[in-house]
């Protein structure tokens, strides 16, 4: 049974408004109103034709002309149609059409890759079709192929009726993206490669591998934000501690690496029971990986699967025909396997239905890449990925050139799609990620783009040094990219970075501190209250101040803070039965101000808790 397949959007611009919804997998039902007669009859064909259903309405200004509605609706249809495609698993992908319409012949061909690319060839004897501009016919198409991020190719072999010529080229588009968006039941799961670099943990300490004891970090949680950096996709921690003192101490550590990593952290080693689970799920880690070398560990799976869910559990082994012991309980409550010694795996993957990731010593680089075309292997970790991490972009773009699927940086919209400056630049105001405070504004020309894509951190052109500089190259304060996006207008581009140490020379976070004027008003971001109250708490902390509320709690101590918060937690269940709203309002803030003060005390920020809730 297929999923249904449908996107609505909303689109609202001072030029058009306009509300569409698509199914894929429909039977051509449409009810169409853009205002412009001919395109409507156009659009018509195109669901019919495609068999999807289409609602579309949209209020557009005509009294100039057609231009905007026209690429608007283009604009929507191709980012409906990449919504409700999805992950795109199991689709054909590549979509073919050749539509006759009396003297007419045109030829349509996509592939819905995610790159966008458009070739129109088609000339038009007559300029309208009814109130319709037919070069308005390029312009939707042209649209449709860069919001949808696909490859689409038209071309009329023949034709002298502009009518007939149109209304081929949408049906041809229909045909040919009904295909392509169709579901093969041949295809499996396209997996995209992960990179998985390791930390092996020893007493605070990351070592080189599991048995070489050479320390390679004493700050494993910067060596996990370097990983993080670097573009790994995720990161394997193994705890190697000794007894249960230690243990306790290298979750600590964990919980540090979780916070400064900012990719998912796997968690494996020494779990002997369920609260050695729970342990490392709640330091931070997105998922847990069992050790089924050790029947203590296989015992486990059922219990911690059905408390935590099958999607955080993993399970790493060594022979492959532990699987074989064990189909039944993996299939059931495990997602993944981390196949430690993968020497026969190439044997025997194909009677694996499980994705696999496996460890890798320090091998050939053709030897990685044939591990990684091996369609159930959704990643690699091991050696040869921890000794390669500051090279993961590379190897992803070599990955890609070879056909193998990864999470690349790739690009949407193509340089020369851009509105450039009289210098061949386009100015690019940098954000944090986190934060979204402005940090600085720099020129890209064409190569730092491309450049910019390729390795991941953000890469300018120096109008003063008319060279490249790569944000960071003599500072050390790179800018890693998060994402880039253009303005409605293409002439600027947004960053948004992971910024290491100062963004600006002179040594401040940001580039805008020369504060011209203010008025005073209302910060009304929640987290930045938040961040804001939590800071003077800490603060207060730090450094007492007498007669402080806050500091006679923490002098109180913790027994003191926790009565506190039974306490606010009772008015607020009081203050609810009020069918006055307001007294709720002040409970509350009571009751988060304490909590506060219990999170200072115990060592909890509001990035672990918003991490946390959104993990959820």
């Amino acid at each position: 049974m297929i999923e249904n397949r449908m996107a609505e959007i909303t689109r609202d611009t001072k030029e058009t408004q306009i509300s569409m919804n698509l199914q894929l997998d429909g039977s051509g039902a449409c009810h169409i109103d853009t205002g412009i007669s001919f395109f409507d009859h156009m659009l018509e064909g195109f669901s019919r034709h495609g068999f999807f259903d289409l609602d579309l309405k949209v209020s557009g200004d005509l009294i100039v002309d057609g231009h905007h509605t026209v690429e608007d609706v283009g604009i929507v249809l191709g980012s409906a149609v990449k919504e409700a495609l999805g992950d795109k698993v199991g689709i054909k992908r590549y979509g073919s059409s050749l539509i006759p319409m009396d003297e007419t012949l045109a030829m349509c061909a996509i592939d819905l890759c995610g790159r966008p690319y458009f070739s129109f060839e088609a000339e038009f004897p007559q300029e309208h079709c009814g109130s319709f501009e037919t070069c308005l016919v390029r312009e939707f198409f042209y649209a449709v192929s860069y919001s949808a991020g696909m490859n689409l190719h038209m071309k009329m072999l023949s034709g002298v009726n502009a009518h007939h010529m149109a209304e081929a080229l949408f049906k041809a588009f229909a045909k040919a993206l009904d295909e392509a968006v169709s579901i093969d039941p041949r295809i499996k799961d396209v997996l995209k490669k992960l990179f998985m670099p390791c930390i092996y943990l020893k007493k605070g300490l990351a070592l080189k591998s599991m048995t070489d004891a050479a320390v390679i970090s004493m700050d494993p949680a910067q060596l996990a934000k370097t990983y993080s950096q670097n573009n790994a996709d995720e990161i394997l921690v193994f705890d190697l501690s000794d007894g249960d003192a230690e243990h306790e101490e290298a979750i600590d550590v964990i919980k540090q690496i979780c916070k400064e990593s900012e990719v998912p952290v796997i968690g494996a080693g020494h779990i002997v029971r369920m609260e050695d689970v729970k342990k490392l799920l709640y330091a931070g880690c997105a998922r847990a990986c069992l050790d089924y070398e050790k029947q203590s560990n296989i015992d486990l799976t059922k219990e911690v699967s059905e408390k935590f869910g099958k999607d955080k559990i993993l399970a790493s082994f060594r022979d492959p025909s532990v699987i074989t012991a064990n189909q039944q309980l993996l299939d059931t409550y495990v997602s993944a396997a981390l196949l430690t010694e993968p020497a026969a795996l190439l044997a025997s993957v194909t009677d694996i239905n499980m994705p696999f990731i496996a460890s890798l010593a320090d091998i050939s680089l053709d030897k990685a890449l044939e591990y990684l075309g091996v369609h159930s292997i959704c990643g690699i970790s091991g050696e040869f990925v921890t000794q390669n991490s500051s090279d993961i972009c590379s190897l992803k773009h070599l990955c890609f050139e070879n056909g193998i699927e990864v999470n690349t940086y790739e690009n949407c919209i193509p340089w020369e799609r851009f509105r450039t400056n009289s210098d061949g630049m386009i100015p690019v105001i940098t954000q944090d990620y986190q934060t979204g405070e402005v940090l600085m504004l720099a020129y890209m020309t064409k190569e730092a783009y491309e450049l910019t894509l390729r390795t991941g951190k953000m890469t300018y052109y120096s109008r003063s040094r008319k060279e490249l500089w790569i944000k960071g190259e003599t500072s050390g304060h790179y800018q890693y990219v998060k994402s880039l996006t253009a303005d409605c207008d293409m002439d600027t581009l947004l960053a948004k970075v992971s910024q290491t140490g100062a963004a600006c020379h002179t040594g401040n976070y940001s580039c805008f501190f020369n504060e011209i004027m203010k008025k005073e008003y209302d910060d009304e971001n929640p987290l930045t209250i938040f961040n804001s109250v939590f800071e003077v708490i800490l603060d207060r902390k730090a450094h007492p101040k007498e007669g402080s509320y806050t500091n006679y709690l923490f002098e109180k101590g913790i027994d003191k803070i926790l009565k506190k918060v039974r306490e606010e937690a009772t008015e607020i269940v009081i203050a609810a039965k009020n069918p006055n709203p307001e007294e709720i309002k002040y409970e509350i803030s009571d009751l988060l101000y304490h909590l506060m003060v219990l999170m200072a005390e115990k060592g909890v920020t509001w990035e672990e808790i918003t991490r946390e809730l959104a993990n959820r």
